[in-house]
């Protein structure tokens, strides 16, 4: 599946993907907290005990999700590069990030999961570190700029979110 997004600037271009990235840190977000702050008032009692066999499962599966996630950026990242045009290689660099970002969304979903049938403090320190690794690799014009490995003027249109000639 290839998205091809359309923008005229830098600044359109970010915000959409921008967009999509906070929806994807979001929605495992909200049933998260609804079940985290029901247990803390124990409104909601734990599905099964947790067990070392689910936070052993959770672990794995979460992390190599988010591993996986990150690999398959930076290789569609590394043929985004060699790209032609400055709008083929933003569009590459939105589908890698696309693609970045919805294994960290199948990562929280294991992670709330987990939570939610247990209820182990655990799968909070969990979320939140899934939550670091979103932010750590959050799309900003200077990261845009440094992973397409722009030249001095199309890093500058991005940098200042200028219109883009294309």
């Amino acid at each position: 599946m290839r998205l091809n997004p359309k923008f005229n600037s830098s600044k359109e271009f970010l915000d959409k993907l921008n967009i999509f990235v906070y929806a994807t840190i979001g929605l495992p977000m909200g049933l998260f907290l609804y079940f985290y702050l029901n247990y803390e008032s124990s409104l909601l009692t734990p599905f099964i005990e947790n067990s070392k066999t689910i936070s052993y499962l959770t672990i794995g599966i979460s992390a190599t999700l988010a591993t996986l996630g990150i690999f398959l950026y930076k290789k569609q990242l590394s043929s985004a590069v060699k790209e032609d045009s400055l709008k083929e290689k933003m569009t590459s660099l939105f589908n890698s990030t696309v693609l970045k970002f919805l294994f960290f969304l199948l990562s929280g979903i294991t992670i709330t999961i987990a939570f939610i049938i247990t209820g182990h403090p655990l799968y909070t320190a969990l979320y939140v570190v899934n939550l670091i690794v979103c932010s750590i690799n959050n799309p900003s014009p200077h990261r845009t700029a440094r992973e397409l490995k722009l030249n001095v003027e199309e890093g500058m249109a991005i940098l200042n979110k200028e219109p883009l000639n294309f």
